[in-house]
């Protein structure tokens, strides 16, 4: 288990990732902000209980070029490992 985890990549915008509480297959909470290159000026905002974003609740926000949601109780939980360079899995 980790407190937590974080990475920041660059691909088509600033992108940030946090990873709170950590275990192999849950987060007590996951945290990701991005601002990207290419903007959508299509507000949305959307509220997820269960189900589609695999967290017990999730709030997602985009507008413009940037992006942002929270997960809380995430299940089957984003693996940052997997974005790092020269990472080899197990």
């Amino acid at each position: 288990m980790k407190l937590f985890d974080y990475h920041y990549q660059e691909d088509f915008g600033e992108e940030y990732y946090l990873n709170v509480l950590c275990t192999k297959y849950l987060n007590l909470l996951q945290l990701e902000l991005m601002w990207n290159a290419f903007p959508s000026w299509i507000p949305e905002l959307t509220v997820s209980f269960g189900g589609t974003y695999k967290s017990l609740v999730c709030l997602y926000f985009c507008f413009g070029k940037f992006r942002f949601s929270v997960g809380v109780l995430c299940y089957g939980k984003k693996d940052l490992n997997y974005m790092r360079v020269g990472y080899v899995a197990d």
